[in-house]
């Protein structure tokens, strides 16, 4: 299923990297970022394989440098910690407006009433989709076929967005 010699891995991390990062993020760079992570924090004695945990510290790592270049072309301003010696992408932090906060603690909030309604299934790949996987990966997963995850997905969106306690405003 996964390459098995390293020179395929890396193909294999570059491609998610390019494809989660976007235009303007260098493959390379959060490849070895989540090198870095997965070495300072990995734990050999969990349940998570080495390769998915990885995986997925690579695609967080890709939004995250994502964002912060959409944060920088809208025009937030950073603001630094005071420490010189720290690398810029830890000094720097965007001004967050509590009205935008205090709107996703509302859909969260919505959300987390309307998730216990849904299916089993349509919340197993609401859940793993939200947690980075590809339809492909949750596929796996979970032994189901494209076909099964899309209508899962679809059928679980279309649930939520139907749900009165979602769908209605505060």
């Amino acid at each position: 299923m996964y390459a098995t010699n390293p020179e395929q891995r890396y193909a294999y991390l570059q491609r998610i990297a390019r494809r989660h990062g976007g235009p303007g993020v260098d493959p390379d760079e959060a490849v070895q970022e989540a090198f870095a992570s997965f070495l300072a924090a990995f734990d050999p004695d969990g349940e998570a394989p080495p390769l998915a945990w990885l995986t997925l510290t690579l695609k967080r790592r890709c939004w995250a440098l994502r964002d912060r270049r959409h944060a920088h072309s809208l025009g937030a301003t950073p603001t630094g910690i005071g420490v010189p010696d720290e690398p810029e992408w830890r000094q720097a932090r965007y001004a967050v407006d509590p009205a935008d906060v205090a709107a996703r603690l509302d859909d969260r909030d919505r959300l987390a009433a309307a998730m216990p309604r849904l299916r089993p299934d349509e919340r197993r790949a609401l859940s793993l989709l939200a947690l980075g996987h590809t339809y492909r990966e949750i596929g796996e997963l979970t032994g189901w076929t494209y076909t099964k995850v899309n209508r899962c997905l679809a059928e679980g969106r279309t649930a939520l967005r139907a749900d009165e306690a979602w769908s209605e405003a505060p």
